[in-house]
Parts: C-alpha cells; sequence; structure tokens
C-alpha cells in the first residue's frame, strides 16, 4: 500500500484497495441487508434472521437457541434487547451503548463512507495470524470505541476483527467468501473471547441486499401481557428472608415443588443448582461460559421451568442457567441447602421493598403501586441485567452497580482503582 508522508501505510488507502477487492462500485448501491444464519455455541444450535438499514444503521435481530429465544436491536438511538419471556430492556450503560455504536458504523460501512458516521482510523501495525499477514487498522467511531480490523496483505479482504467488550476482547475470523450481488461476503465466522471450548460458529443460510425493510421494527417492542398471577384480592405480598454472611435467603417454589432456599440478588438471573434440578427431574442443554466476580469461568446450562412461585406470585415460563454453585454456597455462604438465585426476573416485574430492620421482602401489585416514602430517587440504566448508578467516590465520578448480592458497602474495580 501506498505510505503516508510519515512512512507508515496510508489507512485511506489501504481501506480504499479493500472496497476494489470485494466488489467496488457494487457497495454504493447497497441500503438494505437481509440475513439468516445457523449457529452452534456451548453445545447447542440455533439461527438467527438479521435486518439492517445500512444507510441509518438501525438494526433488528431474532434468534432462538436451545431453549432460549428474544431479539435484540439499535433504532438508531438507543440499543434494547428482549429477553426469552418477551420482555423488553434498554441497555442505557456507556458499554452497551459504544459497542452498539460501532456495529451501527459497520453496518454503515462508514469506513467508505465517512459521511454516514464520522470515525477516526488509523494505521496500527503490521501483525500475523493463521499463517497470514495482515495490516491492523484501529478504528474508533464517533459515539463508539475504538476496535481492529486485519486486512490480509494478499486478499486485500478484511479477515479479522478485534473489539474489546469490557472485560475481555472479542475476535471474528471471516471465511468462506462469496458473491452476492456484486460484493465479496464471508458465509462463516468464528468468535472466540479466548478459550476455544466457548468458540462461537456462525453460518449464512441466505442474504439479500436491497430488501425493502417496510414493516419491520427496529423500535424498541412494546412488554407482553402479564406472564405472572398476583394473589387475587392483595395489592402486595410479604415475603421473609434469613441473612446468612450478608445475602438475603428466601424460600421459593419450582415446578410446584419445594420451598427451595434460594439467594436474592437484585443483580442476579435466574440460577438453578444440581441438586434442585435433580429433584425437580430436570435435565439442562449446552454449556455456555459463566462468571461472576473475576476471570473464572464455568459452564452454565439452560433449563426452562413452568412455575416459579414466591409469596402467592406466580411467574410462568422462566428460564433459568444450571451451574454448579453448590461448594461455593457452603464455602462462602455457610450454606449446605441452597436451590440457587432469583431477583432480576423478580424485580422488572413488581416494585419491591426490601424491609432489612423486619427481615422480609415486599412486593406490590404493580398497576396499584404509588410511592409515598421519603426516599430520594435515584436514576438508573441498565447494565445487562444490573441496576446501575452515577456517583462519586472520593470526588472521582464512576458508575456503580446496585446489587443486593454484594455483602461490602463498596467494592472497586482494579482498573478504576489503578487509574485513579
Amino acid at each position: 500500500p501506498a505510505l503516508s508522508q510519515g512512512g507508515r501505510p496510508d489507512p485511506a488507502v489501504i481501506l480504499a484497495e479493500v472496497k476494489a477487492a470485494t466488489g467496488g462500485k457494487a457497495w454504493d448501491a447497497l441500503v438494505s441487508q437481509q440475513s439468516r444464519v445457523t449457529m452452534k455455541l456451548g453445545g447447542m444450535t440455533g439461527s438467527a434472521e438479521r435486518w439492517a438499514s445500512l444507510t441509518t444503521g438501525r438494526s433488528l435481530l431474532r434468534y432462538e437457541l436451545g431453549p432460549a429465544r428474544g431479539a435484540q436491536g439499535f433504532d438508531g438511538f438507543v440499543a434494547w434487547s428482549q429477553d426469552s419471556s418477551g420482555q423488553p430492556r434498554i441497555e442505557g450503560d456507556d458499554n452497551a451503548r459504544e459497542l452498539a455504536a460501532n456495529a451501527a458504523y459497520r453496518d454503515r460501512m462508514g469506513f467508505w463512507f465517512p459521511e454516514r458516521q464520522p470515525a477516526k482510523i488509523e494505521y496500527a501495525r503490521r501483525d500475523a495470524a493463521d499463517s497470514g499477514e495482515f495490516e491492523v487498522l484501529r478504528i474508533t467511531p464517533e459515539g463508539g470505541r475504538a476496535y481492529e480490523v486485519w486486512v490480509n496483505l494478499l486478499t486485500r479482504r478484511f479477515e479479522r476483527l478485534v473489539e474489546n467488550e469490557g472485560a475481555q476482547a472479542r475476535t471474528e475470523i471471516y471465511s468462506d467468501f462469496r458473491t452476492v450481488q456484486g460484493v465479496s461476503i464471508p458465509y462463516k465466522v468464528r468468535t472466540t473471547r479466548g478459550d476455544p471450548r466457548y468458540d462461537e460458529e456462525f453460518t449464512v443460510a441466505a442474504i439479500a441486499y436491497n430488501a425493502p425493510l417496510d414493516g419491520i421494527e427496529f423500535g424498541v417492542p412494546a412488554p407482553p401481557p402479564d406472564d405472572f398471577r398476583f394473589p387475587l384480592g392483595k395489592d402486595s405480598v410479604e415475603v421473609p428472608f434469613v441473612v446468612r454472611n450478608g445475602h438475603l435467603f428466601v424460600d421459593v417454589r419450582l415446578n410446584g415443588k419445594g420451598p427451595f432456599r434460594m439467594l436474592f440478588d437484585t443483580g442476579g438471573l435466574n440460577v438453578i443448582l444440581p441438586g434442585a434440578m435433580k429433584t425437580l427431574g430436570l435435565k439442562s442443554e449446552g454449556a455456555l461460559p459463566g462468571s461472576g466476580v473475576g476471570e473464572a469461568k464455568q459452564d452454565v446450562g439452560l433449563v426452562k421451568l413452568d412455575r416459579v412461585e414466591i409469596g402467592g406470585i406466580a411467574i410462568d415460563r422462566q428460564l433459568f442457567a444450571a451451574v454448579d454453585l453448590t461448594r461455593l454456597m457452603k464455602r462462602v455462604e455457610g450454606v449446605d441447602d441452597a436451590a440457587g438465585i432469583v431477583g432480576y426476573e423478580l424485580l422488572k416485574r413488581f416494585p419491591a421493598r426490601i424491609d432489612y430492620a423486619n427481615s422480609k421482602l415486599v412486593f406490590y401489585r404493580p398497576e396499584t403501586f404509588r410511592y409515598a416514602g421519603r426516599g430520594t430517587r435515584v436514576p438508573f440504566v441498565f447494565s445487562d441485567h444490573i441496576p446501575q448508578v452515577r456517583g462519586k467516590v472520593d470526588g472521582i465520578e464512576g458508575a456503580f452497580h446496585i446489587d443486593t448480592g454484594a455483602r461490602t458497602s463498596l467494592t472497586l474495580t482494579s482498573p478504576f482503582v489503578e487509574r485513579h
């Protein structure tokens, strides 16, 4: 590639070469994309369909994977997700917003059409991988974060992408290039985050450009009909809890059996342990990567329960992560009869009060609840499924998770401590 004045390869020239090698002017005529893919991850197979506007960056993806199904979207302003129960959630933390801006930039092909979304583009280095040599470009889209694209020296194609997801880096490897409507695109993508056991494979089943997007709803979907039943004639229910090592434990009935003792955690998705699985005669699917605080990972399966009951409230068709936390519960919590974790799925449906003084949770019927206390209202966004607020520690501003599963008053992450 031609050199810039500084003697380093010019990224604009490299990008022009990639465009010429993969379709040239044919890229200029594309305004939308619709694709269907099959996927393999965590021992499960699934499928997904995606629609994207290549001029606005709006996108919609619907997927099915084992017992899980859901959707993700970007309407040009906010990123959102929809879980297996159909509940939508706006992904409002900095990490999600920056990753959504990056994805929209790539959909818009901003590296060839900067008027669609500006970015800072730099030549990073020469590198090698998988017996190939690459020119690595670092791209920082407006509103996003820096990521790398790797251009093969011989084929002049984008064949790798590296992007920091926050806790770890994701690498995408592209192969099986085919020509569709005049442009060369990869039909296979392998995604890795360092451990090959959890690599993800995606294969294009069908793809088309310039299909009409009429009727495709990119905005946040409306909430589904209620999937719960509140006790007849009651506007609130009280659920006693016990405290073990700073954590709250409540009794929950699963599929009509129990009660089972479960940790109540505002940051906790539904989790079920092997002992309860055996009692209920359940089998999980898949082996996805799971982690809590720190870098250690553990296989996580998925299983769907017909009914979860707490304090007389019943919730239907709940997806649980099946993971063996038995030793952790015994060693750290001192609890040898724990069946799992609940929290997020309850709190996203019901206003709730945690009464530590009287050791009880109070859940309120959503349509009749009116707050009348003297509390301070604090706005929050979701960081994945965890409430996140803005705050300061020693005058230093940052984002903080609100988590009853954290027994300390304050936990600081190592990068924050090192930075300040």
